[in-house]
């Protein structure tokens, strides 16, 4: 769940069901490969229930790019910002 390690044996599945939050190892492959389709189900665990432990990823979710400014039509690659990743 942490880091998409598959440890012995693992099935391939087409769903998979995990509780409260989505797992990094979820999405980092090899792991993501052996998962499918990932659905979230609640069991009443909260944002709050976890608040002293920071999340070491966060992921984008669809809603989150209606807040990315959309670009001018003549914009250029090089007119619109940079991006470092680390």
């Amino acid at each position: 769940a942490d880091d998409g390690s598959v440890l012995g044996v693992a099935c391939r599945c087409d769903l998979t069901i995990t509780f409260a939050f989505p797992k990094a190892g979820q999405y980092l492959m090899p792991g993501a490969a052996y998962c499918g389709r990932v659905l979230v189900a609640q069991m009443g665990i909260t944002k709050e229930s976890l608040s002293e432990e920071k999340p070491r990823f966060y992921a984008m979710e669809p809603s989150d790019l209606k807040l990315l400014p959309t670009p001018a039509m003549d914009a250029h690659k090089g007119s619109v910002g940079k991006v470092l990743v680390i």
